[in-house]
């Protein structure tokens, strides 16, 4: 897998509804995985992860982030569609924890995302490409 760093869009569609077979799909024809970072506060990061026109909010635990004992914020949620109540995982952004960090989570994400959905032979190819969209003014952080 190849992660790079880039400018976030300044606009993105996605399907409303989507489902992970859209997902699978998308990355298959592709070969591209989208993590959109954004801020809920000045430290945490909520991530989307996206395939073409399928969306979804993914914050949780990976391997690398159990593994290393890294900081989370754990917030409960309740669902606008769905109407249940959700547990997210939110990645802290300290001097610790920074954008490197950040992507060796994201690629620990990734692994877990194509074994959910079967399709980790893309991995063994080394053709999928993961692309982490962050704002413009954090680029220069990136090592």
């Amino acid at each position: 897998m190849k992660l790079s760093f880039v400018k976030k869009p300044m606009t993105r569609s996605f399907t409303l509804g989507s489902t992970s077979e859209d997902l699978k799909k998308n990355i298959l024809i592709t070969h591209k995985i989208f993590f959109d970072v954004y801020f809920l506060t000045k430290t945490h990061i909520s991530l989307l992860i996206q395939s073409g026109e399928a969306s979804f909010r993914y914050n949780a635990h990976s391997d690398y982030s159990r593994a290393n004992n890294l900081t989370f914020v754990e917030k409960r949620e309740w669902s606008y569609f769905t109407g249940t109540q959700s547990v997210n995982q939110y990645f802290k952004l300290t001097k610790k924890q920074n954008l490197e960090v950040l992507g060796k989570h994201i690629l620990s994400l990734t692994e877990k995302v194509l074994h959910d959905l079967g399709i980790t032979a893309i991995v063994d190819q080394d053709i999928l490409q993961v692309r982490v969209w962050i704002p413009e003014k954090l680029l220069s952080q990136v090592v």
